[in-house]
């Protein structure tokens, strides 16, 4: 029995094992063909299952609406929205039970105090309160009130009913009662406050919390005392009478912050006492529009005594417009007098502490010294004080208006004050007796006017231009107008300035004078300009003087300091004479920010003060020319076209006539005209032989005004060739050799026709050349060299030959032979196509919707040649976005093709490209549903040059449009699948081009076509470089290839499973070489039949595993059996049945044969 149940353990523990390992072998399965369906099914995957939210009663929150929306076309739905935001919906449950806790609110405060009980008793200098509080607290944990007790010092706190309570200390006098749950709490506090002593009694001031209902008792260790208790109370019974010799007094305040209580012996006890009072003045004095202002704010502190009326005097001269009072009045009453007006203020009740006097008077500004404040010694007021007080003292604010200032004359028993920045404008003085003296005299502001200018005097040959930058700063009071002072002989001009109104000028006297806008003040920018003639001998001996320069000075200013900025043309020289210059000094030259047209700056001096003499003597230059000639000889089939480019410097002194030598040859056929727009217009030209046997035409130019600086002269012209050259019946001709005189500079002509040469001459050349001809130079002349091109500054660095040359002798002139052949040009391409992409959508009938777009650049301009299938039905043609229209042309000579000719004119150059874009159907073999393969063939379109033959085409990129299911794996060459080169895996082609067929468009060209052409299914990009004309493709049923390859890889597993391992892994091994070798040739195929027999090699691998699992099994159980075996021999005999013996014997056999 022992042996048998140990034989039947290790037989459940190999049932247990082979039971994992074919759960683990099924799961494995079942996980690798989940992945490989997602990564080859072209469905839609499912939508997320969401667990459903906790559910909430309909009040609590709304119903949530779930809409599902297709995986694919979530993108399209999120896309329509300009804010979006994309979350899971665990998320968005968890933001709405946070918004749904958030807008649960609760009351706006987590505790309140109803009311408050305060009893005080006096003991000594301290007071004890003993403070009962009653509270709610309105919030489950920790609810909270702050309070407020001043100076007084917390001795003890406790709670009613055993609650517990917590007084917090948060700063001084500030503390906060925590309340650890809710429910209504009685509080009591025990206070110790100090008694403050006045000379109107002890006093106990309290700070207490506000509460709705406030009550106050307290006790006074002293009889028939009178107690006064503020704010305003109504008295209420006390609990209980008071002792012999106490006072008790009951109270209920309401809402307060601060109770105040005094109390004195009743007024039967109190001694009469002598009135005792000091005042500060606040005095505010403002002078403005011709008054002064004057308010008081006189503060009385009542110090013994009761104030039943007071006194203030007023200066004489004041009329007092207001009076007002803190306390309640009686009535007030004025008594003039000498030397002051007494006001007499009568109150309605006693003052007992203190009270504020407010009086406003004013008076007419007089003219000279007077006295603002203050009691002389003869008793004379002035201001506004108090009479009849123990002390007065205060404060004295100043004030005056912009227009006025204000001059201390005598000043005592004052001392200055601050009043900080905020009252920057006013004046403070302080005071401790009203016996001072301070006395002041008020002006009217007067303008202070500084100027800095900058005057500039540009010399020209008849005048002087003067331009005078003057910039004004007033301070202290606006002004209206800025006179001036022009100098003699002045031209006025104009006047310009921002701030400015008009200007008035009296040309007799040569004043100026600006008016302005407004009263202004502050910065002011006036530009004054004219000009001044020089002395009629100036142009004619060459010379002129100046004893001074003419300077405008502006008139009423306190400081004029500046710039004299002295500029002339180069046809002057200024000299300066410096030891006569006075008050100037002379500065460098640089940065000045004026601008002179035509002039140069040739001195600065700078002046402080005035009166500035500065003479000058002016000299005439004598005139300075210079060329440069940049001539440019272009050699074309039907001639020669010379044009130079002749460049005059002109310094000093201007001239109005030119004179330049051209090739008597080619004088007739010669233009002359300025090079540029900066040149002088020409007025008129002439030209005159130099002699009857001279090579040369003298022509003369005369300018409209006379010319300083640059003036530059084209000149062209063209010479012909004679007929050999044009003859057409040779392969190639010859022109006899040409010499080609240079155009030459030979200087200009000053007043009365006297010759100016040049003073320095230099030139460049270069020979270009057209393609189709071959020109031969060869060149002589003084200076000339050969350079390469390079090194040409004046011309564009192109070309054939050049050559550069310097001052070069009119008798030894530049001449340059060239030898011409012309010869035949071959032929070009006239169109080509550097873009191709065309787009057939293939279904499951025989109609192909196709739509090619071309970039072409073509010579030609009115109209193309395009090549189409017969069965094609033109819908759209269109070149650059414009619609155009497409004809039948001649027949084809190409079977099954159609000729089209198509509107072509544009009006972009025919060195740019455009884009043809057509569309059309046709019929073609649709896609077989019957079979497992099947191939397309997919005429591509084609665009012929004027002969007929087909036009170059760079690069042709197609897309093909298959029906889901169906799957290209090879395409004839030279077309290949794009962005998948030879060195891919085969898994790069097996997912489709769908999302790659915009980049197509982009690669095309930047802008999308604005046809409209419908596509389905699957997407593949093929490209060939070059011209090709069809797309040849070879497809697959995907689902019917599946099934068989599925059906035969599982023939194939029970086929060898009769079969030992290693027969089953030499299968694979030569499986896996033919794949190899058939992945070099034809990738696509390869891959797709990898795909195809996905489910296949699972069932193959699930089937060899359990097999597998088995055969461990047997194997596991025949050892374990001869185990037992050995374990029974060497064990005492065991009785057994016959057919024990048989069973044991059976399995050692079987464990042997395994």
């Amino acid at each position: 029995m022992m042996a048998q149940k140990t034989a039947d353990w290790p037989s459940f523990q190999r049932f247990s094992l082979i039971r994992t390992i074919l759960q683990t072998s099924l799961a494995c399965l079942l996980a690798f063909q989940f992945c490989q369906v997602q990564v080859a099914a072209q469905e839609n995957p499912p939508a997320a299952t969401v667990p459903p939210a906790e559910a909430k009663a309909p009040a609590e929150r709304p119903v949530d609406h779930l809409i599902y929306i297709p995986y694919e076309r979530l993108s399209d739905v999120i896309d329509r929205f300009k804010s979006k935001v994309v979350l899971s919906y665990a998320e968005y449950l968890e933001l709405m039970k946070r918004a749904e806790q958030a807008t649960q609110e609760g009351p706006a405060s987590v505790a309140v105090m109803t009311s408050a009980n305060y009893q005080a008793a006096v003991s000594g200098e301290t007071a004890t309160i003993t403070a009962t509080f009653q509270c709610q607290s309105l919030v489950p944990k920790w609810g909270r009130i702050p309070i407020s007790l001043g100076d007084a010092a917390v001795g003890e706190v406790s709670a009613a009913d055993g609650k517990k309570v917590i007084l917090q200390g948060n700063s001084d006098g500030n503390y906060t009662l925590l309340f650890p749950e809710a429910g209504d709490y009685t509080i009591t506090l025990k206070l110790l406050k100090k008694i403050t002593q006045s000379p109107s009694g002890p006093a106990l001031e309290l700070t207490v919390p506000t509460t709705g209902v406030t009550t106050f008792e307290l006790t006074v260790p002293k009889s028939s005392q009178k107690v006064t208790i503020s704010p305003r109370h109504i008295q209420s019974p006390v609990a209980e009478p008071a002792a012999e010799g106490q006072t008790k007094i009951a109270v209920s305040l309401g809402a307060v912050e601060k109770i105040v209580a005094n109390w004195v012996p009743d007024m039967s006890d109190r001694p009469e006492m002598e009135l005792l009072t000091n005042v500060t003045n606040n005095l505010e004095i403002t002078i403005a529009d011709g008054l002064i202002h004057t308010q008081a704010k006189l503060a009385y502190r009542v110090l013994r005594g009761e104030l039943q009326s007071l006194q203030i005097v007023v200066a004489p001269e004041d009329r007092i417009l207001d009076l007002t009072s803190s306390s309640r009045l009686q009535g007030w009453t004025v008594a003039k007098e000498e030397n002051r007006q007494v006001i007499t203020v009568n109150f309605l009740s006693p003052v007992l502490d203190q009270c504020t006097i407010d009086l406003h008077t004013e008076r007419s500004l007089p003219e000279g010294p007077l006295a603002l404040a203050g009691v002389s010694e003869d008793g004379k007021v002035s201001g506004i004080h108090s009479l009849d007080v123990t002390r007065e003292q205060g404060q004295l604010q100043l004030q005056t208006g912009e227009e006025l200032m204000m001059i201390v004359n005598e000043q005592s028993g004052l001392v200055r004050s601050d009043l900080g920045e905020q009252n920057a404008s006013k004046t403070a003085y302080r005071y401790f007796s009203r016996n001072f003296s301070f006395i002041v005299q008020v002006k009217p502001v007067e303008p202070i006017v500084d100027v800095q200018q900058d005057t500039v005097f540009a010399f020209r040959e008849q005048r002087i231009d003067v331009s005078c930058y003057l910039n004004y700063r007033v301070t202290k009071a606006g002004i209206f107008q800025l006179p001036v002072q022009l100098p003699d002989q002045f031209e006025l001009l104009g006047v310009s300035s921002p701030a400015m109104s008009e200007y008035q000028y009296d040309s007799a006297s040569k004043k100026l004078n600006v008016l302005l806008k407004e009263r202004t003040q502050g910065d002011i920018a006036v530009v004054v300009r004219g000009r001044v003639p020089l002395s009629v001998d100036a142009g004619d001996t060459g010379e002129a003087s100046l004893e001074n320069l003419p300077q405008l000075i502006p008139q009423n200013v306190r400081q004029d300091e500046g710039r004299l900025i002295a500029a002339t043309i180069e046809a002057i020289e200024l000299i300066a004479n410096e030891e006569q210059i006075k008050n100037a000094q002379a500065i460098p030259t640089d940065g000045i920010p004026h601008q002179i047209p035509d002039a140069q700056i040739r001195a600065v001096w700078q002046y402080q003060t005035r009166p500035v003499t500065i003479p000058v003597r002016l000299l005439r230059r004598p005139t300075r020319l210079i060329s440069q000639t940049a001539s440019s000889i272009q050699v074309q089939p039907a001639g020669i076209r010379v044009s130079a480019n002749i460049d005059f410097v002109v310094q000093f002194a201007g001239i109005d006539t030119f004179r330049i030598a051209v090739q008597k040859s080619v004088s007739d056929r010669t233009e002359i005209e300025i090079a540029n727009n900066n040149s002088v217009p020409i007025q008129q030209q002439s030209k005159a032989p130099l002699d009857e046997n001279s090579p040369w035409m003298i022509w003369t130019i005369q300018t409209q005004r006379p010319v300083t600086g640059r003036q530059q002269f084209r000149i062209t012209y063209e010479i012909p060739y004679s007929a050999s050259l044009n003859t057409v019946d040779k392969q190639d001709a010859v022109q006899p050799p040409l010499s080609l005189l240079l155009p030459y500079p030979l200087g200009g002509l000053q007043k009365g026709e006297e010759q100016l040469p040049l003073s320095r001459s230099t030139g460049e050349v270069v020979v270009q050349n057209d393609p189709a001809l071959s020109v031969g130079v060869q060149g002589s002349g003084e200076g000339l060299e050969p350079i390469d091109v390079r090194e040409l500054t004046l011309l564009a660095r192109d070309g054939h030959q050049a050559y550069r040359y310097a001052s070069p002798r009119f008798e030894d002139p530049i001449l340059l032979n060239l030898a011409i052949s012309r010869y035949e040009v071959a032929q070009v391409i006239s169109t080509v196509v550097a873009r191709s992409l065309c787009e057939f959508v293939v279904g499951k009938s025989a109609d192909i919707s196709i739509r090619s777009q071309m970039v072409i650049r073509t010579s030609q301009r009115q109209r193309l040649m395009i090549q189409l299938p017969e069965s094609a039905q033109p819908m759209v043609v269109q070149i650059d976005g414009e619609t155009r229209q497409l004809q039948r042309g001649d027949a084809s000579q190409t079977p099954g093709w159609t000729n089209y000719v198509v509107n072509v004119s544009r009006s972009k150059d025919s060195s740019e490209n455009f884009v043809l874009l057509l569309q059309y159907l046709m019929q073609s073999n649709p896609i077989s549903t019957s079979t497992m393969r099947g191939g397309l063939l997919l005429p591509v379109p084609r665009l012929l040059n004027a002969p007929g033959s087909q036009a170059v085409v760079q690069e042709t990129r197609c897309i093909v449009w298959i029906p889901k299911g169906y799957v290209p794996v090879s395409a004839r060459s030279p077309y290949e699948r794009w962005g998948v080169g030879p060195s891919g895996t085969p898994f790069d082609r097996l997912t489709p081009d769908t999302h790659r067929v915009g980049d197509q468009q982009q690669w095309l060209t930047s802008s999308a076509p604005v046809t409209t052409f419908p596509t389905e299914g699957d997407a593949y990009v093929f490209t060939a470089i070059g011209a090709a004309e069809d797309l040849q493709l070879t497809y697959w049923n995907r689902k019917g290839v599946t099934v068989l390859m599925t059906l035969l890889l599982v023939g194939i597993a029970f086929v060898l499973m009769k079969t030992t391992w290693s027969n089953r892994i030499l299968v694979g091994i030569v499986t896996a070489t033919v794949l190899a070798v058939v992945l070099q040739y034809s990738p696509e195929i390869v891959g797709q039949s990898l795909v195809c027999a996905r489910y296949g090699l699972l069932a193959l691998a699930g089937i060899w595993i359990v097999q597998g699992a088995l055969q461990c099994r047997d194997t596991c159980y025949a050892g374990y059996s001869n185990l037992v075996e050995l374990t029974r021999k060497e064990s005492p005999p065991v009785s057994e049945s016959p057919e024990d013996a048989v069973e044991e014997s059976s399995s050692e056999k079987t464990g042997d044969e395994q």
